[in-house]
């Protein structure tokens, strides 16, 4: 066993007695790298009883007993990790991918002993088990892979940012997200060629139509088909100059949550906004049939304080006449400050719900796991500001610390499209597309505490921030061109032909200046890393793929060489060799 091999199994046993039970677990990993909230870390065992939770922050998997809550089983990874979603297949195995690590693990059951470690995408992300115990991954990297314990039986280039799966137990259908787009892809795995996208719906106001985007969650639905949490924004005219320009008041926001379904036929259905639900990451169906939403973004001291975990009847996602979805019941999670990531529920309609940061699980409201030192960097960017509207995070618009993909019109800027906070933000000063604010404590002062109602950041806690911020990794596509494509790309990268090498030169590929490239001012150089898992591209969002940023209408007549230089292959080299970085 090698790389990723289990380090040690810890056997704490159940307690004896039915009262809830805090264990405090001594971390064997120290320094942990910074993780971000995301659902699936939970998932409850064939036996209704057993939770299996990861430990995204400190690099471990545990079991947890419902019935008697305490823990019965820990193994720790290896360091930075980061184990995400788990699965139980037909044999009883856990399967969970490592984030960071780039695996996926397959754990014995009873001992959570490592038996198959498998590298089947850079960025693994949802898991689902198939019918006949094999599993589905849909990876960031733009992989849909299916395994078995034996390998990888195949794999299939879909798309880029890949992020849940879920196969169709009544037909011949694996579903796929897409993170930023929320997109919905159909796969079917005997006619892999035939792959149907379906666009969820937007929702109109009368003061904006709000746009899909980060897809948070999807499940299966009972009926066939799914259903998806995720986000919708506002193409409204924000007005910046004002104190409170990134929140309205009423349930809308400037971003919302929704639930969308897709049925069998293709048919997409949607709900109304979700009242005050920010950053919903997880979403399970309980026993009785209601719909139980994790909620990281919720905030104890803010104006507007929505619960860490809220329950639904699917009836009620049936919106009043203005739009809104009212969310009431919270099964006792209301007080709790945990930032609830991720939320499973037991046979007995118990809820498991897992912090990751710091490390916290409970069942039914009753901790079973309470660590308290967690990054405060990890707080401040995932709660609801405290005198905001109660819907709107630093995640709301970057989640994974990444972008939402989404192009904001500003009404006295115009289009501004969301920029990525990932790989080394501090070193991309001074910030926003024109480069007007200095460091972090300015764009702190001007956007969290001005636009969204923060409370204002000492120096020490924006220090936090920007360690914690710089941790974050980039995101990465896996290169669709052959070895002499990309090769060609980055001699003519660094060509004075192409002209790219100028400004985008450097770790970051990036020169950190401001140019006018021919798009109406002077914007900063963005770094090219992930750049390819980044889209649209330009600063007004103007190209949805690589290939349209050589257009001189979008990416400007002085932005190097465009379509009317380089040929159609000339083009596709750089894209191929851009696709590495």
């Amino acid at each position: 066993m090698t790389g990723w091999a289990w380090i040690s199994v810890g056997l704490l046993g159940c307690t004896d007695h039915t009262e809830s039970t805090s264990t405090t677990l001594d971390p064997l990993v120290l320094d942990p790298a910074s993780t971000t909230a995301a659902g699936g870390a939970v998932t409850m065992l064939a036996d209704g009883r057993t939770a299996a939770v990861s430990d995204t922050r400190s690099s471990r998997v545990l079991l947890v007993d419902t019935e008697q809550p305490d823990v019965i089983m820990s193994t720790q990874l290896q360091r930075h990790a980061q184990p995400g979603q788990l699965v139980e297949d037909h044999e009883g195995r856990l399967w969970v991918t490592l984030r960071r690590g780039g695996r996926v693990l397959v754990l014995e059951g009873g001992t959570l002993r490592v038996v198959r470690e498998l590298a089947p995408c850079p960025q693994p992300r949802g898991l689902d088990v198939d019918r006949d115990g094999s599993v589905w991954l849909a990876c960031a990297s733009g992989e849909l892979v299916h395994m078995d314990v034996t390998g990888v039986l195949s794999s299939t280039l879909l798309d880029v940012d890949l992020h849940d799966v879920v196969v169709d137990q009544l037909e011949d259908r694996v579903w796929v997200s897409r993170r930023t787009s929320a997109e919905v892809l159909s796969y079917q795995p005997s006619a892999p060629q035939d792959v149907a996208r379906f666009e969820l719906e937007a929702l109109d106001t009368a003061t904006a139509t709000f746009l899909p985007n980060v897809a948070w969650r999807m499940i299966a639905h009972e009926e066939g088909g799914i259903l998806l949490l995720h986000q919708r924004a506002s193409t409204a005219d924000l007005i910046i100059t004002l104190p409170s320009g990134y929140y309205s008041g009423d349930c809308f926001g400037i971003v919302h949550a929704a639930i969308s379904r897709v049925t069998p036929d293709g048919d997409v259905e949607t709900s109304g906004a979700l009242d005050h639900l920010p950053v919903p990451t997880d979403l399970v169906r309980h026993p009785d049939g209601d719909l139980v939403i994790a909620v990281a973004g919720t905030n104890p001291g803010g104006l507007v304080n929505p619960a860490s975990v809220v329950r639904l009847a699917p009836g009620s996602l049936r919106s009043d006449p203005e739009g809104c979805v009212q969310t009431g019941r919270t099964d006792g999670f209301t007080s709790t400050y945990d930032i609830v990531s991720s939320v499973a529920v037991a046979a007995s309609g118990r809820i498991v719900s897992v912090s990751a940061d710091p490390f916290v699980v409970r069942v039914a409201g009753e901790p079973v796991i309470e660590e308290l030192d967690g990054s405060y960097g990890y707080e401040v960017f995932h709660r609801a500001t405290v005198f905001g509207d109660g819907n709107v995070a630093c995640a709301s618009c970057h989640p994974d610390g990444h972008e939402d993909g989404h192009t904001w019109s500003f009404e006295d800027i115009g289009e501004r499209r969301t920029q990525d906070l990932a790989g080394g933000l501090s070193q991309s000063a001074p910030f926003h597309w024109q480069g007007e604010l200095a460091d972090l404590g300015e764009l702190m002062n001007q956007v969290y505490t001005d636009r969204m109602g923060g409370l204002e950041q000492d120096a020490l806690q924006i220090s936090a921030l920007q360690e914690w911020l710089d941790d974050l990794p980039t995101r990465s596509v896996t290169p669709q061109g052959s070895q002499s494509q990309i090769d060609w790309g980055r001699a003519l990268f660094h060509s004075d032909e192409a002209g790219c090498i100028e400004c985008h030169n450097g770790p970051t590929y990036s020169d950190g200046t401001r140019r006018n490239v021919g798009t109406g001012g002077r914007f900063s150089v963005p770094h090219l890393l992930g750049v390819a898992n980044r889209l649209p591209l330009m600063h007004d969002g103007c190209a949805d793929d690589l290939m349209a940023r050589f257009r001189r209408s979008c990416g400007g007549a002085d932005h190097g060489a465009s379509d009317q230089e380089l040929s159609r292959q000339e083009r596709l080299a750089l894209i191929a060799f851009l696709e590495t970085l």
